[in-house]
């Protein structure tokens, strides 16, 4: 084999980024958060009594939830961006980390614009 100078050594490969790991699971926790609340709402919104009591505790305990995935889905994207900066590692993890929190904060935001259309 002809050395031209250029390292082709294939059996040394970069760790995945820990970084990117973690955001991919906080995305994962927050879609899991996320449907969950969802499921309470969307029940809440069914029960066939017509009109939401937005003071129930069943209503007030999905608003939580919803809120608390929020929050995960914002420090997951923080970490995917900060996984992308990171040199010699992996970033598959940070990327699909990324890419599922940003999905789901669109989410957020269609919900709100429908929410305060019907409003």
């Amino acid at each position: 084999m002809q050395d031209n100078g250029l390292e082709t050594n294939v059996s040394t490969s970069l760790p995945h980024s820990k970084v990117g790991i973690a955001a991919f699971a906080a995305s994962l926790l927050g879609i899991l958060v996320f449907c969950i609340g969802f499921a309470i709402a969307f029940s809440i919104g069914f029960s066939g009594r017509g009109v939401v009591d937005q003071s129930s505790s069943n209503f007030q305990i999905a608003t939580v939830i919803m809120c608390g995935s929020l929050a995960i889905n914002i420090v997951a994207m923080g970490l995917g961006i900060g996984s992308l900066f990171q040199a010699q590692q992996k970033k598959t993890f940070g990327i699909v980390g990324l890419v599922l929190s940003v999905i789901i904060l669109c989410v957020y935001g269609i919900l709100t614009v429908i929410g305060l259309t019907m409003a």
